[in-house]
């Protein structure tokens, strides 16, 4: 039997509320334990090590793939997220979820030096969405680390780049990485964010959105650069709509 993964939690089916994947149905598989300590991380239930002790359950591949069969014949893709997913090897779960027809993206911040060796074997994933963590989350990832990162992910994986923005420092990074990687072929996401306390979507909170999305959107439609040509401006629709709320 395959080695058991630490899940934090496994909800769905539910729309994907960023990146490329938007608004498609899917169900998701939320890892424990992660390399990065950002400032305004929203899971810290899945990244710090004494939570994940507490809240994880080991789970096999067979146990996971059984926890989501019943949605398989109307929901196409399975996200795994954390955390960070890729500090993990998912080559078993990958490789057992592509036999049910599962469509498989994971979403990670992309930590170059440690590049998954999984990629190279069978049971590759269908999608990853890299979100390397601008300024404000006071981590480092400079332009050395995207590009080791960009270079360790095989050319046949579609390969997209989200960012999520919080202040005008974090968009300065954001363009320069974009330059950076000018000629790499990837899609490129920006979404705003806000940091949110407790659990209620309030109205406050809601127009404190609204307002750092306009922000975003202005900023960008002002700006006549064309490094932002092929960059999508979205929303966290799934804050947006309900909150800092888990399971959605």
């Amino acid at each position: 039997m395959s080695r058991p993964l630490p899940v934090i939690e496994i909800f769905g089916p539910t729309l994907q509320g960023e990146g490329p994947l938007i608004g498609y149905r899917t169900m998701f598989v939320r890892f424990g334990g992660c390399n990065y300590r950002c400032s305004w991380c929203d899971t810290l239930y899945a990244v710090l090590p004494e939570e994940v002790k507490a809240n994880a359950t080991w789970m096999t591949p067979e146990q996971i793939a059984k926890t989501i069969q019943a949605y398989r014949e109307f929901v196409p893709w399975v996200t795994f997220s954390g955390g960070n997913p890729c500090i993990h090897n998912l080559t078993d779960l990958i490789t057992h979820l592509h036999g049910d027809w599962w469509r498989i993206c994971i979403e990670t911040q992309g930590d170059p030096p440690k590049a998954p060796k999984w990629f190279w074997l069978l049971g590759e994933p269908d999608m990853v969405v890299w979100s390397p963590k601008p300024p404000s989350s006071q981590m480092v990832y400079d332009h050395e680390s995207a590009e080791s990162w960009v270079k360790s992910v095989p050319n046949d994986i579609p390969h997209h780049l989200k960012v999520v923005v919080m202040d005008e420092t974090d968009l300065e990074w954001t363009k320069s990485l974009l330059y950076f990687l000018r000629d790499r072929g990837l899609n490129g996401y920006l979404t705003s964010k806000t940091v949110q306390v407790g659990t209620d979507q309030t109205p406050e909170a809601v127009q404190s959105i609204l307002d750092r999305g306009r922000w975003l959107w202005e900023t960008i439609c002002a700006d006549h650069d064309d490094i932002w040509s092929d960059v999508r401006v979205l929303p966290q629709w799934h804050v947006l709509t309900f909150g800092p709320k888990r399971g959605v």
